[in-house]
């Protein structure tokens, strides 16, 4: 008879057991909470009251299984975010080699935000299930209150170019919002000289 060695098994039992609801999530919690007291030297920075203390709150966390749930929902969408972003990166590179545009950087500081606002309303949409009612940032909050945000934001951002790049100082004193990001839309990285 002929054994064969399957990690699909190996995971399954790893999840039998509560390696990933209890066991990663209790080390993650610990090694934040250490390096947290370590650089801040609560306790002047002595590495055994530090790792007790760190270790007594990541226990209590996991004792309630809300946290453990709240973790995995933020972790498996972190994953998602980072691998749509890393795609995104690939293609980007492909498309423009060495000299990207500068504006990219921009586009993706608004992605990262934009995965941020993703990740809480999961997280809220989660939270409802256990305490009914319109949460910041869940999906029935987004339901409700998209059609005044989006125009509210479009006129805030075309007011800040409009005020910014309206100046009557002569040029080369100040350097204005919309005369940067006019200049941040024409300019590619090689112009800088990266």
């Amino acid at each position: 008879m002929v054994y064969f060695f399957d990690f699909n098994y190996v995971f399954q039992q790893w999840q039998s057991i509560g390696i990933f609801d209890v066991f990663l999530p209790f080390c993650l919690i610990f090694t934040i909470l250490f390096a947290i007291l370590q650089k801040t030297q609560i306790f002047q920075a002595r590495k055994g009251i530090d790792m007790v203390v760190a270790m007594a709150i990541a226990a209590m966390v996991m004792i309630n299984p809300f946290v453990a749930d709240i973790m995995k929902i933020v972790l498996q969408n972190t994953v998602i975010a980072i691998l749509v972003v890393v795609a995104l990166m690939l293609l980007m590179g492909l498309a423009f080699g060495s000299n990207k545009p500068k504006i990219w950087k921009f586009v993706g500081y608004m992605i990262g935000l934009v995965f941020i606002v993703w990740l809480l309303g999961r997280v809220a949409d989660y939270y409802e299930l256990y305490y009914p009612g319109t949460m910041l940032f869940s999906t029935m909050w987004w339901q409700q209150n998209l059609p005044w945000i989006v125009p509210i934001l479009i006129i805030i951002i075309f007011a800040i170019i409009v005020i910014s790049s309206g100046s009557d100082k002569p040029k080369g004193k100040e350097k204005t919002f919309g005369g940067q990001l006019i200049k941040l839309l024409s300019e590619t990285e090689e112009d800088e000289g990266w």
